[in-house]
């Protein structure tokens, strides 16, 4: 107050509105608080939102079903936000037709679409947007898709001559009558037969057996049934496993760990799983130059192999050990 006259400027702006003050708040403006919600998906009537959560989830679906949902980009700042980048986890995860601005105090629109073809149980797909000048944001689509078939038959570890049969099942669809229009797969190696099961729900159940010409060592076939499914028709199955050969090697890695000052030694085992003889002429040793290495009859159809590792000055990268048959 200056001679009975009260100074309003100094009472209500006291603040020393100085270059740097105005920088800053400058900087806050452009670089201020922006929120991401959910918004409503585009294939569902009404309005559903998880206000103040990043994450949207679909349920469960049918394997071949498209979901589609609009995240929402809230700008609450006095300036312009810019999008650089929208990125997921997945091909089947795609954003699109999305501004790459969000002007001040606006809200856009975030188009995310999930492909569930080929996917099977629990989906978590992550969605990044990153923005100019500040931190990625992430959100999430979860949920659960429900397969008419298993990805893969694992048939394990089998003796040739002694083929088991596994069997894997095609569902039918809610409300729709299945119909097998054909089925792909390597004749020569496997037998395969199915035949409709009335059981509820309805299913196809296909019964996959290894033919005599299959390799040993690992084997996968893939298996296209075609149907007449309106979502997914094509229907692939993986049929994997392992067909132990005339001499095996147990086990097939050996982890040596640290090695002391005077060496260190570990035992593997060459054996048949067929019972076929073994001597210790038919073992070929290729040493490594940190490994000695010594073969020990333990029975007709085993050999024991002592592996010697010495320490070394300089780390080895890794030697190997491989058995002739």
């Amino acid at each position: 107050m200056q001679n009975g006259t009260v100074n309003w400027r100094k009472r209500w702006y006291p603040m020393a509105w100085t270059p740097a003050a105005v920088a800053g708040v400058l900087y806050l403006a452009y670089h201020g608080f922006f929120l991401l919600v959910n918004g409503s998906p585009s294939d569902v009537s009404g309005f559903r939102s998880t206000e103040g959560l990043g994450d949207y989830d679909f349920g469960r679906i049918r394997e071949g079903e498209i979901v589609r949902h609009d995240f929402l980009l809230q700008n609450t700042t006095l300036a312009p936000l810019q999008i650089t980048n929208v990125k997921t986890t997945c091909g089947c995860t795609l954003a699109h037709d999305y501004p790459s601005l969000i002007p001040p105090k606006s809200t856009v629109r975030l188009p995310v679409e999930f492909r569930s073809e080929g996917k099977a149980g629990a989906v978590d797909q992550h969605v990044y947007i990153g923005f100019e000048g500040g931190h990625p944001l992430l959100r999430r689509l979860v949920g659960y898709v429900e397969s008419s078939h298993p990805q893969s038959v694992e048939f394990g570890t089998i003796l040739k001559g002694t083929m088991p049969s596994k069997e894997f099942w095609i569902q039918w669809p809610p409300g729709e009558t299945l119909s097998i229009l054909d089925v792909n797969y390597d004749h020569s190696r496997f037998e395969i037969a199915h035949h409709l099961q009335n059981s509820e729900p309805m299913k196809f159940v296909f019964q996959v057996t290894p033919k005599q010409k299959i390799g040993y060592g690992p084997f996968e076939e893939a298996v296209l049934v075609r149907t007449n499914d309106s979502l997914v028709p094509d229907k692939k199955v993986a049929l994997k496993g392992y067909v132990l050969q005339p001499m095996e090697v147990e086990p097939a890695k050996l982890a040596m760990g640290l090695i002391p000052v005077a060496g260190k030694m570990a035992t593997v085992k060459v054996y048949s799983p067929y019972g076929y003889p073994i001597t210790v002429d038919a073992v070929k040793v290729v040493e490594g130059e940190p490994l000695e290495c010594s073969l020990h009859p333990a029975s007709p159809s085993e050999i024991a192999m002592s592996v010697t590792a010495a320490q070394r000055p300089v780390p080895s990268r890794g030697h190997f050990v491989r058995c002739s048959k």
